[in-house]
């Protein structure tokens, strides 16, 4: 089986990793169409069955700085359910605090946001060495991480 962590923010993106723990691929979704998003999401070449996590957002417009940012993570939010819906890829949405936590990770606290990534990503890579991670990415492999122990 494999499983997408999908993480539709700012500049999302989205992992594919195997049932056995490999890491498949990770691609940025910055600068691709609608059309092209959806051809990575045709999974009609892999003979194993799929199963996605899509990370739920919030709409938050102070760390965003403004409402059209909100509008446009809602729309590219949207526009993933849609592709994964005609796809006939089955999928979940999660909070971030609920696979966060279920990866036993700290809890953003006082931190920075960008400190917090960088113990995202710390623990992204150390779950899977051989990935190709860059930053940002981080949060969509340890979502696929998090389907990988849930919806097996």
């Amino acid at each position: 089986m494999i499983f997408l962590g999908v993480d539709p923010g700012v500049n999302g993106t989205m992992t594919i990793i195997t049932s056995k723990r490999q890491w498949v691929m990770t691609i940025s979704f910055s600068g691709l169409s609608t059309m092209q998003i959806s051809r990575y999401l045709d999974l009609s070449d892999y003979d194993d069955e799929a199963f996605c996590v899509l990370e739920r957002v919030h709409a938050m417009p102070s760390k965003f700085r403004g409402s059209s940012s909100s509008w446009e993570l809602a729309e590219s939010f949207s526009m993933l359910k849609t592709i994964l819906t005609l796809r006939g890829v089955p999928f979940s949405q999660v909070l971030p605090e609920r696979w966060q936590k279920e990866l036993k990770l700290p809890a953003k606290g006082d931190k920075t946001y960008d400190a917090h990534k960088k113990v995202l990503h710390q623990r992204a890579q150390a779950l899977y060495p051989k990935a190709n991670l860059l930053k940002g990415t981080a949060d969509s492999l340890l979502i696929a991480e998090y389907a990988r122990r849930t919806f097996k």
